[in-house]
């Protein structure tokens, strides 16, 4: 009787044991299968496999603690020739900031491993300060993880009465708000209250 005993509380062992090994396996591919198939694909990076073009793009990108970072939108998507994306009216938001930033263009190039956007085509570059402040040009690369944005094509800023231009480009760290000129720079003080 005895031996009886204590082959059954081998085989309820071995059955508890195995039958939990069995539940954490399942439990863990469940994990990943969600993940994996509820994540935006190479974590807010464009697809690497589109066959010659996408329609209606939203991509958002987000940081190592989850929270949003940049988000882009396109009305179509599609590979040039050297393996970058082209994205056509594409809408830049960078939210990961006290004060969200906007590029607009009429067309963009993800370059660099998805690192930068290259904006070219009438670019607006817009952030919504107590003064908003809007920022035009021909071309603008934008870096969002470094909240960068750089040209060396002549800019034109408006931020509340003044207007600048700048024929040498510019320089802006977007989160600190701080945007350096370079070339020909030529301000204009205008109050739309006062006579003329």
């Amino acid at each position: 009787m005895a031996d009886r005993k204590r082959a059954w509380w081998r085989t309820a062992r071995f059955g508890l044991t195995g039958s939990t090994l069995l539940m954490l396996a399942l439990a863990a591919f469940s994990t990943w299968a969600v993940r994996y198939l509820e994540a935006p694909p190479g974590n807010g990076r464009l697809p690497e496999a589109i066959a010659s073009e996408s329609r209606d793009l939203y991509m958002l990108q987000t940081g190592p603690d989850g929270q949003a970072h940049s988000s882009l939108e396109a009305t179509l998507l599609r590979r040039s020739p050297d393996g970058h994306a082209v994205l056509d009216t594409p809408l830049l938001n960078l939210v990961d900031m006290d004060i969200p930033w906007r590029a607009r263009a009429r067309r963009a190039l993800v370059q660099r491993g998805n690192q930068e956007v290259r904006l070219e085509g009438e670019v607006l570059l817009t952030a919504e300060t107590r003064q908003p402040l809007r920022i035009s040009t021909e071309w603008l690369l934008v870096k969002p993880r470094l909240q960068h944005a750089e040209t060396a094509a002549p800019v034109v800023i408006r931020h509340a009465d003044i207007l600048h231009r700048a024929h040498g480009g510019l320089h802006a760290a977007l989160r600190q708000q701080r945007v350096a000129l370079y070339g020909g720079i030529h301000s204009v003080f205008h109050n739309p209250t006062l006579p003329e």
